[in-house]
């Protein structure tokens, strides 16, 4: 007759597939269920916090990851977590702070590296985040994400033909990346190609949805393109979906 599972393993296993599988609350509450058993589980106090930081729960995110990493402070991928929510909640200094941490326990974490990069970005520090973002491209040559932070870049800075460069690479690792596809479109945009850009845009569209901002931009690129009547369509879209951001 084989043993029961304890129940603080039961509570992980049954934390880890809800958090898989995309039940987030389910996962959240098993997880305070397990760090209330046990306490000094750095696992547990790690998952909550990125649970609850997916939840948008940022500063229960923090304090969570901060207790992982009380508990193990020498583990660099809970620095990593730490910067990212950090910088979701835009304390981009202490996100700098953090990254490095991170980096300086292990050098070769490529999502420390891309977190870096977006917080120094989003702080104007362009030489920096490029730096940082071809760092973590380097370390992990299928990651997508530093390679769309890339596009982004470059989009920022009106070099629209490296911007559709990395935007395509992009997609090529992540065909489905609704974001990819809008940066290929604002770079095309930007090319003044705007067929490419309607199709991008279009593409980008299948993949999350409609939103305002997207149905605008699709507006404008169609405009460009000379679909006046779809232009006009999705202008009318846009302008139910997020008034303000049109006007």
């Amino acid at each position: 007759m084989k043993s029961p599972i304890p129940l603080a393993d039961l509570l992980l296993r049954q934390a880890t597939v809800a958090h898989q599988a995309g039940r987030l609350r389910d996962a959240e509450s098993l997880y305070r269920k397990l760090v209330t058993l046990v306490p000094r589980s750095d696992e547990a106090h790690n998952n909550l916090g990125l649970v609850a930081f997916n939840l948008g729960k940022e500063e229960e995110a923090e304090r969570a990851l901060r207790k992982a990493i009380e508990l193990s402070p020498r583990n660099a991928s809970y620095y990593a977590n730490l910067a990212a929510v950090q910088r979701a909640s835009k304390q981009l200094e202490p996100a700098i702070t953090s990254a490095k941490r991170a980096l300086s326990i292990n050098a070769r974490l490529a999502p420390a590296q891309n977190t870096l990069g977006l917080a120094l970005f989003e702080l104007g520090r362009d030489a920096e985040a490029e730096a940082a973002f071809v760092a973590a491209s380097e370390l992990d040559t299928l990651y997508a994400e530093s390679r769309l932070n890339m596009a982004l870049l470059r989009i920022r800075q009106e070099r629209f033909s490296e911007a559709e460069a990395f935007a395509i690479q992009t997609i090529r690792l992540r065909p489905n990346y609704a974001k990819a596809c809008i940066a290929l479109g604002d770079a095309y945009f930007g090319q003044l190609r705007h067929k490419g850009a309607s199709e991008a845009y279009k593409r980008a569209l299948a993949l999350q949805g409609s939103s305002a901002e997207l149905r605008l931009k699709l507006a404008r690129a169609l405009r460009g393109a000379g679909d006046s009547e779809s232009a006009k369509e999705n202008l009318d879209i846009a302008v139910r979906e997020g008034p303000r951001l049109v006007a």
